[in-house]
């Protein structure tokens, strides 16, 4: 611990400096460090998610015998929509090599997209048909407790240097 501190001293006394602390052929050598590009970790984590999210969503739509439609809809179907919420909440994604987490940082972005439109149409939903008494007894937990929920139940990262998990979290 000790020695990552003065690791640490070093590199901000050479940043105060000017210097680089250490170019990527270094961090390579030392650390096992690879950067991933901003460009790329977004177009990984944009497919890998738009993936995840369309099966989710055809298994549901096969299960509640709704049509496949090309557009992302978000039928007024309100036992699927419960069902896709849930469905959304119980996805995990680990990345074992996190880095500063750029990857997981990218899906939960998706990740709360997808259950905001959701849980907006739930909300909806609700406000529009107070007859339905399941409707009226759900009493919704405002959205930012779903964003919470899938930072700590979704996403899962580890890496080598805990310093760079620490700047994840």
């Amino acid at each position: 611990f000790e020695e990552s501190i003065a690791d640490f001293e070093q590199i901000h006394d050479s940043v105060l400096q000017g210097d680089e602390p250490f170019t990527e052929a270094e961090a390579r050598e030392n650390y096992g460090i690879y950067f991933t590009r901003e460009g790329l970790t977004e177009f990984v984590s944009d497919r890998v998610m738009s993936d995840i999210l369309q099966e989710k969503r055809t298994q549901l739509r096969m299960e509640f015998d709704i049509p496949e439609t090309d557009e992302q809809d978000y039928t007024e179907d309100l036992e699927f929509l419960r069902a896709y919420l849930h469905e959304i909440l119980n996805i995990r994604i680990a990345d074992l090599s996190c880095g500063s987490g750029a990857f997981l940082v990218s899906c939960f972005s998706h990740l709360q997209q997808e259950a905001e439109a959701v849980h907006n149409k739930l909300m909806d939903a609700a406000r529009g048909d107070s007859s339905d008494p399941l409707q009226t007894s759900l009493g919704f937990e405002p959205f930012d407790t779903r964003e919470q929920e899938i930072i700590e139940e979704c996403l899962y990262g580890n890496d080598i240097l805990q310093e760079a998990v620490e700047i994840c979290k």
